[in-house]
């Protein structure tokens, strides 16, 4: 007897079984269409790619600096990939569009150098131009460079700079079109070009092993060797006692006449000193050098042009010929007036300092004494170098002054002290009334503004010290304004730009200060 196995379905399990069904069923189609859908989208990357590539190519062709690329080929180029740039923008906007498909494709790259293509029609014609430039200035580089590397020229080191500052001209188109465009790099001196420096730059590192050992056992350090190769008409070497200038001395006289072929003959070694001159003569050990001091040079000079040995004069013939020389000599007498009043001071201008602690330094060490006095005959210390040679200029115009007395009206306030101005002028008008005018002197540049080291230590630094000082003007310009009296102006900026003077002199004039120049037989003689 067989026993039947009956499965009874409830209305709602039959329901949910079919739901089920259903959703599975269009769950597959859904992957079949999307499938069929990718699939075609890769088969439209896949055609397109093959026109792009021909275009990308076409466009690489186009990008070479052997022409300039017009704005016209450029114009030609999108019109002739227009219909392939629309089909791929159109592609980007398929149902199933796939951006790593398309981002690994040659379509994404031509729509990237279309957005690019300005930039690089303009990058591609400077190359061009730089290598047309190249061209031109290679014949002038190298003849200079083969005309500084004959061996009969002497190689000075201002030449070196001045041929590596010329070549600095041309560098940045060096490094244009070095390496990467070199291949389309047809001129020979051009070529050239690249190995220029690093052969002049050399020197020091192919005399290596000269340099260790042209002295004997101890090789000469590095600035002794600078100093060596640094060829010059003129090579100040500043150095210490005992820090080897000798042995740089010995060192360079032999780099002449053995790396550089030199004549010795043509090398004069001086010193100061007999017993010096005589020990650069032992080390050297080279035949046809001259050594000996600036004085015995100079005795052997005219002994040989006048035929006889010179007698050496006695201490007081340089005084003598001195005061001969002022006393008969107008042009001398300026000149020597020139040099005490303007030039001979060792400190500089207030603006060419860069630190506080240099200017109070050399202010300590030098100190700033007027060189002539007031017009009470006293000695004046001013507060800086420029104010010094304010003091000079009145002088010279035969103004009467005195420096930093009290102003005639009280100004003292529980902020400040009764003010004194930096010069008071005393002059008679021409109603032969007794008069008198101020000058202040403002250490500020043609922007306004005071040296950068004003304020520095101070809490608040530069900003707070300038802005403090341009109030100070602003409030002297006030307190004449208000007591109806006369403030005349010079600045820093004057003294560097060489109006001073002229400026002082325009205001002098301008309200009745009579200038009468002292002659320089007058000054020389208050000095």
């Amino acid at each position: 007897m067989h026993s039947a196995l009956s499965i009874i379905l409830s209305p709602t399990s039959l329901l949910l079984a079919c739901a089920v069904g259903i959703v599975a069923i269009f769950a597959v189609f859904r992957f079949v269409v999307r499938r069929r859908g990718e699939t075609e989208f890769c088969s439209l990357v896949d055609a397109l790619t093959v026109k792009a590539h021909s275009a990308i190519q076409e466009l690489e062709g186009l990008f070479v600096p052997t022409h300039l690329i017009t704005e016209e080929d450029i114009r030609s180029y999108r019109d002739k990939y227009k219909s392939l740039l629309d089909e791929i923008n159109t592609l980007q906007t398929h149902k199933y569009f796939d951006s790593q498909v398309f981002g690994r494709s040659e379509c994404g790259t031509l729509i990237s150098f279309f957005s690019d293509i300005e930039r690089r029609r303009c990058k591609c014609n400077n190359i061009y131009y730089a290598i047309e430039d190249l061209k031109i200035a290679s014949a002038r580089v190298l003849a200079t460079y083969h005309t500084y590397f004959n061996p009969s020229h002497y190689f000075a080191h201002s030449e070196l700079e001045n041929f590596i500052e010329s070549y600095n001209e041309i560098k940045e188109k060096v490094d244009l079109v070095f390496p990467k465009y070199a291949q389309f790099v047809t001129d020979y001196g051009s070529r050239e070009l690249p190995a220029i420096v690093q052969r002049i730059e050399s020197e020091l590192e192919a005399n290596k092993l000269y340099f260790d050992h042209v002295l004997g056992k101890y090789p000469l350090d590095p600035q002794q060797r600078d100093s060596i190769v640094k060829l010059e008409d003129n090579c100040l070497v500043i150095a210490s006692a005992g820090s080897g200038k000798t042995s740089t001395i010995v060192g360079k006289a032999k780099y002449l006449v053995e790396k550089q072929h030199i004549n010795p003959a043509k090398i004069l070694l001086l010193t100061y000193t007999k017993k010096a001159a005589f020990e650069l003569s032992e080390r050297m050990q080279i035949e046809g050098i001259s050594s000996g001091t600036f004085h015995s040079l100079a005795y052997h000079i005219i002994a040989e042009v006048t035929g006889q040995a010179p007698s050496i004069c006695d201490a007081d013939v340089p005084l003598n010929v001195f005061r001969k020389l002022i006393l008969e000599d107008e042009d001398f007498l300026n000149a020597v007036d020139n040099y005490v009043i303007n030039l001979q001071s060792l400190m500089k201008l207030e603006h060419e300092y860069i630190d506080a602690f240099l200017y109070f330094e050399d202010r300590k060490k030098y100190g700033i004494q007027a060189l002539f006095p007031d017009v009470d005959g006293k000695i004046i210390f001013t507060r800086s170098e420029e104010e010094k040679r304010l003091c000079s200029i009145l002088t010279r115009l035969g103004i009467m002054f005195r420096y930093e007395c009290d102003y005639p009206i009280n100004t003292r306030t529980p902020e400040r002290r009764q003010y004194k101005p930096d010069f008071t002028i005393y002059f008679t008008d021409v109603q032969g009334q007794w008069r008198c005018i101020y000058l202040e002197h403002f250490a500020i540049d043609r922007n306004g503004q005071t040296p950068r080291w004003f304020g520095e230590g101070t809490k608040g630094g530069w900003k707070v010290a300038n802005q403090k000082y341009i109030e100070g003007i602003d409030w002297k310009r006030k307190v004449h304004r208000q007591n109806g009296t006369v403030m005349i102006e010079t600045s820093s900026a004057d003294f560097h730009d060489g109006t001073v003077e002229r400026k002082l002199t325009e205001q002098l004039t301008k309200y009745g200060v009579p200038i009468k120049p002292r002659t320089d037989r007058e000054l020389y003689d208050m000095l």
